[in-house]
């Protein structure tokens, strides 16, 4: 299976967040989601690109958000990472 981006970010702003990570070799996409406090799916995306912007998010709010990094065949693809916290402004 492939392996997670190695660098992982996150930049909360008010209603929307910035995230980021190191380019994985091999990767088809990147899928990523933002959770919300107690679990559910606030936003589920996918992207070539290493990094996405997140918005719709309310102001002074606790997310997470985790990622996992996606092959052409679904069985090479890597687990998803650990959720990280992240508290918008």
């Amino acid at each position: 299976a492939l392996p997670l981006p190695a660098g992982r970010s996150d930049t909360p702003y008010t209603t929307f967040v910035d995230l980021g990570w190191t380019k994985v070799t091999g990767a088809s996409q990147y899928h990523y989601q933002v959770l919300t406090s107690s679990g559910g799916t606030q936003y589920d995306g996918h992207t070539t690109a290493t990094s996405a912007r997140v918005s719709g998010l309310k102001a002074k709010t606790a997310y997470k958000w985790r990622m996992a990094t996606d092959a052409t065949s679904t069985a090479n693809a890597s687990p998803w990472s650990s959720p990280v916290s992240f508290t918008t402004k």
